[in-house]
């Protein structure tokens, strides 16, 4: 075990496992960049939390010949982050119609993912028209 690995955060719930295999495998940092600086590993998963990150990845074909098999392996070769994360909101992208277009991602993020002042969201508006909707006489 190298000086780097030596000190990765792990869970203690897994340092028994870690143990027993530390010395037999290579770990290898994701290559995770703010900016031009390295995340450092015990900081990863609080700089993915909610950032937008653009990723780059090969993608490797095999073809088994003798089971007639095709199988695709992705990399990671390093992930660089756009812009911050700010919050854990829901994302209003899974609920968009994919009929209406691609969403600019970069963008959507900068602004806040909450209404501002009297402005309501788009789920309040459809609620709106449902219970207009069902408090209607009209069949």
């Amino acid at each position: 075990m190298d000086e780097e690995t030596e000190n990765w955060p792990i869970a203690m719930k897994h340092r028994d496992e870690f143990d027993l295999v530390k010395l037999n495998y290579e770990a290898s940092p994701l290559r995770l960049y703010r900016g031009n600086s390295l995340v450092e590993p015990a900081d990863v998963n609080e700089a993915l939390t909610g950032a937008v990150v653009e990723v780059f990845f090969v993608v490797r074909h095999y073809y088994l010949r003798d089971k007639k098999l095709d199988t695709f392996c992705a990399d990671i070769q390093q992930v660089q982050i756009l812009k911050p994360g700010t919050s854990n909101v829901c994302s209003g992208f899974k609920r968009r119609n994919a009929r209406e277009g691609p969403f600019d991602i970069v963008k959507a993020a900068s602004s806040s993912a909450h209404a501002k002042g009297g402005e309501s969201g788009r789920a309040e508006k459809r609620s709106r028209q449902v219970e207009s909707k069902g408090a209607s006489s009209v069949p």
